[in-house]
């Protein structure tokens, strides 16, 4: 049911953009937008720089059925083609393939652009990117669209020519929603004009459910375990080079405390991580790699998880997991201060007396009890203001 007071907009299309495919936080994104968007059909996943999705994985002028999109990344299974992507290698790749969304794919038909790229405006990121975005937002809001950029993380902006473009998108917004505080400061400071309006909301895949497992008490004894190549390639080489070696020690306690350690794949270039962590710890460990709502479910069943991928911190404290963290961007911190879990988010160089004495307290049945009430509770403040953040863009929508 739509909110009250709100036209009926459902001959309209709404654009999705942000997503990708091979990510399964960008998958339960995807299926939150489709579980909430109520005001107007959201009929097209669009990318404004190369690397998009194939046009055959679009349904522009429909509303698509989202389960069937994920299929195409649902467990994201190692095939040839993932391991290459994950490792950078050239690709030949089927025609149907190298057909690829930019900025000249045609929007005439869409009334509403959602931003759910999840953290894509910042000095980390590419000069070339704002801009192609930028020039796609100029020709789409001329034709009258609305844009509402769902939470996600921003910033710093500290390079004048990635401030500048910044500015210039945001200014072209209807709705900016901030994940965070810190991400909701690097906007204001950025002095937009009267435009926009800018909220603070949490990760709107707290209130998608996931699918709980056939049998959740397999995973009570299980420990899951989620690297992230963002650990190796934005943080410094001390940092990496910790990152690899602290997992692989916690991987080796987790048996100590009695536990059984299951590696998740959630992005497709974290496949060579897998690998290489496997073969340091002998080649036993079991991996998960099942669709992205599965996966949360799993997440929820767990004894605790262990991640630095932002959407598996979420799907576990979502539903009350203890975690423990390990961070490349701001937006980690301001998440485990959010749920008074800092303790938790590892910081380098740490002691492995410290270390083991933190994932023992997650882990234990007494003190993990504790730690998954305080999670519960403050799972449900964002869950209420998740809901009435998907009120204010049904709203906004149809206007």
């Amino acid at each position: 049911m739509s909110p009250p007071n709100v036209k009926d907009c459902s001959n309209q299309l709404a654009a999705l953009v942000g997503p990708w495919l091979l990510n399964k936080g960008d998958v339960l994104m995807m299926r939150t937008v489709e579980e909430n968007v109520q005001t107007i059909p959201v009929g097209a996943l669009i990318e404004f720089w190369q690397g998009g999705i194939p046009r055959d994985m679009l349904r522009v002028a429909q509303r698509p059925t989202f389960d069937e999109l994920g299929r195409h990344a649902a467990g994201l299974q190692i095939t040839a083609f993932m391991r290459a992507l994950a490792k950078g290698a050239a690709l030949s790749l089927p025609s149907r393939w190298t057909k690829r969304l930019t900025g000249h794919h045609p929007t005439s038909q869409v009334s509403a652009i959602l931003d759910a790229s999840g953290f894509a405006y910042g000095d980390v990121w590419p000069i070339h990117r704002l801009e192609a975005r930028l020039d796609a937002y100029r020709r789409i809001r001329n034709q009258g669209a609305k844009i509402i950029i769902l939470p996600q993380a921003f910033g710093p902006f500290e390079q004048t020519n990635v401030r500048n473009a910044a500015c210039e998108i945001f200014n072209l917004c209807d709705l900016i929603y901030a994940r965070d505080e810190e991400s909701y400061h690097h906007l204001r400071s950025l002095n937009l004009s009267s435009g926009p309006k800018l909220r603070i909301c949490a990760d709107m895949t707290f209130v998608h459910r996931g699918t709980p497992p056939i049998n959740p008490n397999e995973w009570q004894d299980r420990v899951c375990i989620v690297p992230n190549a963002r650990m190796l390639d934005r943080t410094s080489k001390t940092t990496a080079a910790a990152y690899l070696e602290t997992t692989i020690r916690l991987i080796n306690w987790i048996r100590e405390y009695g536990c059984e350690p299951w590696l998740v794949l959630h992005e497709a270039n974290d496949a060579h991580m897998i690998d290489e962590l496997r073969a340091e710890a002998g080649g036993q460990i079991p991996v998960l790699d099942i669709d992205a709502s599965e996966t949360k479910g799993v997440f929820g069943s767990c004894r605790a998880v262990i991640a630095s991928r932002y959407h598996a911190l979420i799907s576990s404290l979502s539903h009350g997991t203890p975690v423990l963290g390990m961070s490349w961007s701001h937006k980690y911190e301001r998440l485990f201060q959010e749920f008074e879990h800092s303790r938790y988010l590892i910081k380098f160089p740490i002691s492995d007396d410290d270390l083991y004495e933190r994932l023992g307290e997650l882990l234990s049945l007494e003190t993990g009890k504790d730690i998954k009430a305080n999670l519960i509770n403050h799972s449900q403040d964002k869950k209420d203001r998740v809901r009435q953040m998907w009120d204010e863009v049904n709203t906004s929508i149809c206007a």
